[in-house]
């Protein structure tokens, strides 16, 4: 997973954990958005927000999620802030479950949930979903994604680098350049280039290889990846995503958001996955129009106590 800009410590003292159970306690219904509540559920890693639930469960015999929902009364502020409380690996296995079942409108939250993962969170998140869905995840990825086409045998290849060796140091990044190079030449695109370069790569690599390939051919990657893709594919999305994913947690995160706020109109299963996975490692009020994006697609018919809350999550309340 990637790692926070500050490290926090690990176990929080008895003090500070009375002090945020007290104030949790202290909230009325219709004040889920308060700025204090959402500044804890972002200030707290999940490590430190399990402590503080268990101390909750035992003082008050309910977890905190089970005391949000007797709380909030918008359906969609209440789906949101029980996806930010959960678990980051319970969100990523319910995110992929939620794309397997519906494709056809959620295939682009299902390469965002995969290509976000590395090497660790894959390993934990195919526990995580055996956990909840009582199936193996690869079997099912199998069985829901069948097709032919370069995002699906991305995403494939990208689930095996929890594989000891898949992600190695190739000592070849002159090589690369010039294979990615010839992968564009002549007619078609040489996918299986792009996937083994996206998938076995270590960050450091992946910004040697592509700062040679600019080099070599004179434009930025990105703008290579607009002339051999349809920019309005799934292919595109994934191969863009998967270079921010590679780039850097910032560089991902505004990606994503962008989407999220662009092309998807404020999408709440993947607001809810973008704020889950990046709310304790990215400052996410640092995401370049983010406030003004937020509001333009949250429209007044879920304004109020949703729009709140997402702008609160943002840092923007």
């Amino acid at each position: 997973m990637f790692k926070k800009p500050e490290v926090k410590d690990t176990i929080l003292d008895a003090a500070t954990l009375q002090q945020i159970i007290e104030s949790i306690e202290k909230m009325k219904s219709g004040h889920l958005n308060d700025k204090k509540f959402i500044d804890l559920i972002k200030c707290y890693t999940g490590e430190q927000f399990n402590q503080i639930n268990r101390e909750f469960y035992i003082r008050q015999g309910q977890s905190i999620s089970k005391f949000v929902s007797d709380l909030v009364k918008d359906e969609a502020t209440e789906q949101l802030c029980l996806s930010i409380l959960a678990p980051r690996y319970y969100v990523w296995a319910k995110s992929i479950h939620i794309s397997f079942s519906d494709l056809i409108n959620n295939s682009d939250l299902l390469i965002t949930t995969i290509l976000s993962m590395d090497a660790i969170d894959i390993f934990k998140v195919k526990q995580q979903y055996k956990l909840q869905f009582k199936q193996d995840l690869i079997t099912d990825f199998d069985k829901y994604i069948t097709g032919d086409t370069f995002w699906e045998h991305l995403l494939k290849a990208w689930l095996s680098r929890d594989i000891p060796g898949t992600v190695a140091s190739r000592y070849s990044i002159e090589k690369d350049a010039k294979k990615l190079d010839l992968a564009t030449k002549g007619s078609g695109t040489d996918i299986d280039v792009y996937i083994k370069i996206f998938t076995t790569s270590t960050h450091n690599e992946f910004t040697e290889i592509i700062a040679k390939y600019e080099k070599l051919v004179g434009i930025s990657f990105v703008q290579s990846l607009d002339d051999e893709f349809d920019v309005q594919s799934l292919d595109y999305y994934a191969a863009r995503l998967v270079t921010e994913r590679l780039k850097s947690p910032q560089e991902l995160a505004e990606f994503i958001f962008s989407y999220c706020f662009t092309e998807k109109n404020g999408d709440k299963p993947m607001i809810s996955f973008l704020i889950s996975m990046f709310k304790d490692i990215v400052l996410l009020s640092k995401i370049k129009g983010a406030q003004a994006k937020i509001k333009q697609q949250i429209n007044v018919m879920q304004a109020g106590v949703y729009q709140n809350a997402v702008l609160s999550f943002f840092g923007f309340k």
